[in-house]
Order: C-alpha cells, then sequence, then structure tokens
C-alpha cells in the first residue's frame, strides 16, 4: 500500500521503562514512484538510525494501475505546499530583493527545489545544482527544470554570467572549499544579479565528539571569514540579518508545520538575535556565551556596470538552496 518499505534500526534503551509506542511518519524521499515511510519513536529515548535497505514494491491503485508518485502530484497542485523554511527564507531574503522577475533562477544544493516556492511565479527556469540523482525531476512545481552535477573539484560546468538570482541555503558548511565554491556561484551570476545565503557561524558542536544528525567534519563558517569570502569574490551585502537564536525551537516545538514557517516565530526569532547581536561568538564557553545567533541571511549582490547613457543595468537576482 505505501510502496517502498523502509526499514530502520531501532536502538533499544529499557523496553520496559518506555511505554511509548513506534510511529509511522511520511519521510521527505521520493523516488520514481515510489513513497518511503520510516518508523520513528514517540520519545527522545528512542531514537531510529538512517534506512539500512529498502523492499521495492509498485504502488498500485484500487483499480490495479500505477499510481503516480508525490513529486509528480505536488508539481502539479497549483497551489503548492508549504516547505519548513518558507516563512525564514521570505522574511530574511526574498522580501529584500527587487520586486521583478527572475527568468534563470539557480537553486545551490537546492534537492527538490522546494525553497523556491515564495517566488517561482516570478521565475521562468529553474537550475538546480545537486551532486544526487534521487532528487532529480523535469519540473519544480510547474516551473522547467535542470539539474547539474558539480565536479569533484568543486567546479560548476554551467556558463558565467547566467543566472538572475540564486540561492544557498545551509550548504557551504557541509564543503571544505567554501571560497572556491563561492568564487563558482559569483561568476554565474549576471552583474547586477543577487545571491541569496544562509549559513551557520557557529562550531555546531565540539566536533572531536560524535553529533547527532552532523558529519564528522560539518561545522559553520565564523562570520568575519564568511564576509571576508563574498567580498573577495567581488560581492556586496547589501542586506545582512541574524537568525536562529536557541530558545526559538524550544519555545515553539508545539509548531506542526515547522518552527521557521511561522511568521511569528520568525519575528520571535529576529528580534532576539538581533538582541543578542552583540554576543556572537563561534564557541561558547560560558552559559551566557550560549544566547546567540547561531546563523545568518545575506542577500548578495555583485556589482552592475554603468550603462554608457549613465543609468545602470536591471537588477537581476540569484538564489541558492540547501
Amino acid at each position: 500500500m505505501y510502496g517502498i518499505a523502509r526499514v530502520a534500526i531501532v536502538r533499544r534503551r529499557n523496553l520496559h521503562s518506555c511505554p511509548q509506542v513506534l510511529r509511522r511518519t511520511p519521510c521527505r524521499e521520493v523516488v520514481g514512484s515510489s513513497k518511503f515511510y520510516e518508523w520513528t519513536i514517540s520519545t527522545h529515548i528512542w531514537r531510529a538510525t538512517p534506512c539500512m535497505a529498502t523492499i521495492s514494491v509498485p504502488p498500485r491503485s484500487p483499480s490495479g494501475t500505477p499510481t503516480r508518485s508525490k513529486a509528480t502530484r505536488i508539481s502539479e497542485r497549483r497551489t503548492p505546499p508549504a516547505t519548513a523554511t518558507d516563512a525564514w527564507n521570505q522574511f530574511h531574503a526574498y522580501r529584500h530583493l527587487p520586486d521583478a522577475k527572475f527568468p534563470h533562477v539557480l537553486g545551490f544544493g537546492a534537492a527538490y527545489g522546494d525553497e523556491l516556492l515564495p517566488i517561482l511565479p516570478r521565475v521562468e527556469t529553474v537550475t538546480i545544482v545537486d551532486p544526487s540523482d534521487a532528487f532529480r525531476r523535469d519540473a519544480v512545481h510547474g516551473v522547467p527544470a535542470t539539474y547539474v552535477k558539480p565536479a569533484p573539484d568543486g567546479s560548476i560546468p554551467l556558463p558565467a554570467d547566467s543566472f538572475d538570482l540564486i540561492t544557498c541555503f545551509g550548504v557551504l558548511h557541509c564543503i571544505a572549499n567554501i571560497s572556491f565554491v563561492v568564487g563558482e556561484l559569483a561568476s554565474l551570476l549576471k552583474p547586477g544579479g543577487y545571491m541569496a545565503l544562509r549559513e551557520p557561524i557557529v562550531s555546531m558542536g565540539d566536533w572531536r565528539r560524535p553529533r547527532g544528525g552532523l558529519t564528522k567534519r560539518e561545522r559553520g563558517c565564523p562570520l568575519p571569514i564568511l564576509r571576508r569570502i563574498v567580498q573577495d569574490k567581488g560581492l556586496t551585502i547589501p542586506r545582512e540579518s541574524f537568525c536562529a537564536f536557541p530558545l526559538t525551537t524550544r519555545i515553539f516545538r508545539f509548531l506542526k508545520g515547522g518552527v521557521y514557517n511561522s511568521h511569528v516565530a520568525t519575528r520571535f526569532d529576529a528580534a532576539l538575535a538581533a538582541a543578542f547581536a552583540w554576543n556572537v561568538n563561534y564557541h561558547p564557553r560560558t552559559v551566557l556565551q550560549r544566547f546567540r545567533p547561531t546563523a545568518v541571511f545575506m542577500v548578495l549582490r555583485k556589482p552592475a556596470p554603468s550603462n554608457p547613457g549613465g543609468g545602470s543595468l536591471q537588477h537581476g537576482v540569484v538564489l541558492i538552496t540547501e
């Protein structure tokens, strides 16, 4: 009934003292016409490890014909569902972009391209740079999409000055050669184009020990270094704002649609992050140092040359997604 059955291994911690039961929740992954489901636990005492095996069972409708995939059904909807960070991206990035169409948009590490939902009505074509084939699709909610794989050294096989908008949300901290990749993205921007960037600016914990949900070498980029990198690549920073205050997810953990898909929680988080901007530090050593914003949004712009008539070229926009 549910297509591909996802098999997970559950780590057992004192079975008899835990009355909670396993709960099945839909997984974001969609492959072909099959849908993944994963088993999770309703308490933090239990934790499920990543999928260890899959069993392929083609889904069928009651009439016996194969059903359409979730990806196909979502892309055909006129009003796509919101993602977990729509309000976040809109508040800190998209609303600060020019009110214009963006014919060619690049999503760096954008996976399904859902991060582009708030601006898709203004987009003609989408190009997504992602090393995985699991996310490939012909369209992002009705907008034609092209997927491109980056080279092992981080170079992107696309022509320079090609995109009006680039998005990069939470991707750079997973890359070893951040400076080189930012240079690649800057070269892909049209003169006058914009890039929307969100990155953690903290250590993300002690990487000498295992950290839940993170890879061994995954860590944020210190704010002064991140600023220097984007400026050295010829980009300006018209807009910068802090976000991801540690208390926000705790206070609004009851929200089912995602903390950062709530306009109230997003504004609350932005206010706290701005109030504690003076306390930005990479790795906290005291309790007070933990009360600081842990990520930054930047709206970057590639300077446009002046026209012979004295005016400037029309602004374009480039966004990079996670």
